[in-house]
């Protein structure tokens, strides 16, 4: 899922409205995370309550010297998440 900045409060909708339910593995391309770190882990603790587990990232750092995060740069990454079984599996 890459929507360019909207991906937490899309997920927190989702979480809400039981959207993710028929959902067996997930991608999202993470945008300025550290701008947002309290609304980040909201969505992280709300996916891992859905039974989801956490198993890649992928940090963009081409680009940057050293490894250093130049100011105003955007920061990116990618999440995966799967889930062993769905509700809809019982």
């Amino acid at each position: 899922m890459d929507v360019e900045g909207a991906e937490l409060e899309l997920l927190e909708s989702w979480l809400r409205k039981g959207s993710l339910r028929n959902v067996r593995q997930l991608g999202v391309e993470v945008h300025s995370a550290h701008e947002r770190l309290q609304r980040y882990f909201t969505v992280v603790r709300g996916l891992y309550r859905e039974g989801f587990v956490h198993f890649g990232f992928n940090p963009f750092l081409a680009g940057y010297p050293a490894g250093r995060i130049l100011p105003g740069a955007q920061h990116v990454f990618d999440l995966y998440f799967v889930r062993r079984k769905l509700p809809c599996d019982d």
